[in-house]
């Protein structure tokens, strides 16, 4: 009965009219899928605006509720996978191939350190199949200094 919030898809969430967490969280969301559709372009510079600004909705939501959790209440019945940590690990794996494609390898290195930062919080409540990807994601993402 677990799904990602789809009820508004259509209605695109912007910073202006969220007014819940749950409106940041959608857009995060939102955000996060336009940029992994310009990736599969390769459309690197139009790819990190979007992961960036999912990062930004998703830090807002962490300020209100800090953990993650694999069943979430919003509205009555509907139950979401609510994971605005990992959602922001997985950004930052994914903005470490953007910034290498714009050739900047220092935002790369701080997406790595962030994304695990991030990761590790994820950990701490919920343990899943795709966080385990993820660090696996980390670790061969760049090579140790």
């Amino acid at each position: 009965k677990k799904k990602i919030n789809r009820e508004k898809r259509g209605k695109k969430v912007v910073k202006e009219n969220a007014t819940t967490v749950h409106d940041y969280y959608r857009g995060g969301v939102q955000e996060k899928e336009e940029g992994e559709k310009l990736m599969k372009e390769s459309r690197w510079e139009e790819a990190r605006l979007h992961l960036e600004k999912s990062n930004r909705f998703l830090r807002v939501v962490l300020k209100y509720l800090r953990e993650d959790e694999a069943n979430r209440n919003v509205y009555g019945e509907q139950v979401i996978i609510f994971l605005p940590n990992l959602l922001i690990a997985d950004n930052d794996l994914k903005l470490i191939t953007v910034y290498k494609n714009l050739k900047n390898d220092d935002k790369a290195a701080e997406a790595k350190a962030e994304g695990q930062q991030y990761l590790a919080e994820s950990l701490k409540s919920v343990k899943t199949e795709w966080a385990n990807q993820i660090k696996k994601g980390f670790e061969d993402a760049l090579p140790k200094k």
